[in-house]
């Protein structure tokens, strides 16, 4: 498949450097410029002002070098968007992408400085043979649903296998998920090089995926916002999962990120609620909160995810107008309520002590945690009671940001195992705040 490039080249010979005076002006005619995108269907990149380069997969993509240009996002592989420069211009791109068998369009909005280039799973996909007759099933297991067939040196595409590689996984015409013995095939390609997933890893369509650099210079005026991508789902509809740098999220609402190699990955939550999943912790964003996910050089997720509330200054100027559904950042941030954040998974050691079990948190105002309630909700067996513990004990950051500890001690009595034990745990501040109750679980496991 032939590659182009779609390249917009200005002229800078007699650019003039902008102004603070001149910023207003600058973004209300790219604004009016990328208004025409707010039509863009499903499945399409539209061009919205500044400078803007895109990479397509096809030498017959449609021209993309002019406000309003449409590239279909079957065809898009990359784009590189300028940030306000001395030439007066500031990039804007538009897309609709809707995610692997979902009814609803994700919008996303390219503000400014960005490179991003698509991730999405097919990307990842060679071609197999099958050596015999076999069936495509409904997961990596000879128990599993029989979804269809295969006949003796058919052709099917995998894009990934399961953790032993004795599974590949195939997405079938109708859209759904489908599972392949590998023994009983032959790749054609290098299969090591397929990515190892489980039954539940989502599938990502195009754009659903992708690798995000966003800029980090100073913003050069009031008017200019910070460079980033906005992305908005349906908030009446169900979450969506992502995948940006390889970090997993799900989303129901609007987000703005942000990612810097060798710097930081922020996801800021400006309604609605996100979720993002960094080692063994996932947590939930709620609005007027951000994930601070460190990043290396090779945009690869490393240390701790850190939760916290941001300023109304980080998110001020967006180019909001361009999603289809209102958003109201600054409501956000009067939200004194503490937050639960999530917890790692929990193992508790059957009659060995105390474990601890941190709870993290997030609370805007930083009033003090004076109270953790903790009651019983369900076990598969055993007897359990719930506590209130005053004043708990902060074991990582601050009052505004940190983790609070829970100490659990179990007993599985003649059994080996009992779990999942849930729970449901509130948080109550110095000012009498409470929490919504978080679903917090442990396996109680025998001594080893």
């Amino acid at each position: 498949m032939k590659t182009i490039t779609l390249l917009l080249i200005t002229a800078l010979f007699f650019a003039v450097p902008v102004s603070a005076q001149d910023c207003p002006t600058v973004i209300t005619e790219a604004l009016a410029e990328a208004a025409d995108c707010t039509t863009a269907g499903a499945n399409e990149v539209c061009y919205g002002s500044g400078r803007i380069e895109a990479t397509a997969n096809c030498a017959d993509a449609p021209a993309f070098d002019a406000p309003g240009d449409i590239l279909p996002l079957d065809a898009f592989c990359s784009l590189h968007s300028q940030g306000m420069d001395s030439t007066g211009e500031w990039g804007l791109v538009v897309m609709r992408v809707t995610p692997h068998l979902s009814d609803q369009t994700l919008s996303v909005v390219v503000v400014g400085e960005v490179e991003m280039q698509n991730a999405a799973t097919s990307l990842n996909a060679m071609d197999v043979r099958a050596e015999r007759d076999l069936n495509i099933l409904s997961g990596p297991g000879s128990s599993s649903e029989v979804l269809a067939t295969l006949s003796s040196g058919e052709v099917l595409r995998a894009h990934a296998c399961n953790c032993t590689g004795n599974w590949l996984r195939t997405v079938l015409e109708d859209g759904r998920v489908g599972w392949i013995p590998s023994t009983s095939v032959t790749v054609m390609g290098d299969a090591s090089a397929l990515p190892v997933v489980d039954r539940d890893t989502p599938v990502y369509a195009a754009m659903q995926a992708f690798t995000l650099r966003s800029g980090d210079q100073p913003r050069t005026c009031a008017e200019v916002p910070a460079d980033g991508v906005l992305i908005q789902s349906d908030s009446a509809a169900d979450p969506v999962p992502m995948k940006i740098n390889g970090v997993a999220m799900t989303l129901a609402g609007t987000v703005f990120i942000q990612a810097q190699p060798g710097g930081a990955q922020i996801v800021h939550t400006l309604s609605g609620e996100a979720s993002v999943t960094v080692s063994d912790l996932t947590a939930g964003i709620p609005a007027g909160m951000r994930a601070v996910i460190p990043m290396t050089d090779q945009h690869i997720a490393a240390g701790t995810l850190r939760v916290e509330p941001y300023a109304a200054g980080d998110v001020e100027a967006l180019p909001l107008a361009l999603l289809p559904e209102t958003v109201d950042p600054p409501a956000a941030l009067v939200d004194d309520v503490p937050h639960i954040i999530g917890m790692e998974s929990c193992r508790v050691i059957s009659n060995a002590g105390e474990t601890i079990c941190p709870i993290y948190f997030a609370n805007r105002d930083g009033d003090a945690i004076t109270r953790m309630e903790v009651h019983f909700v369900s076990a598969p067996q055993g007897e359990w009671t719930g506590s209130i513990r005053e004043n708990p004990v902060l074991v990582e950051g601050n009052s505004v940001s940190g983790a609070l500890s829970w100490g659990i001690t179990c007993s599985t009595g003649k059994a080996c195992f009992i779990g999942p034990v849930v729970w449901s745990i509130t948080l109550t501040d110095a000012a009498g705040n409470v929490s919504e109750p978080f679903e917090a679980s442990f396996n109680c496991v025998g001594g080893e």
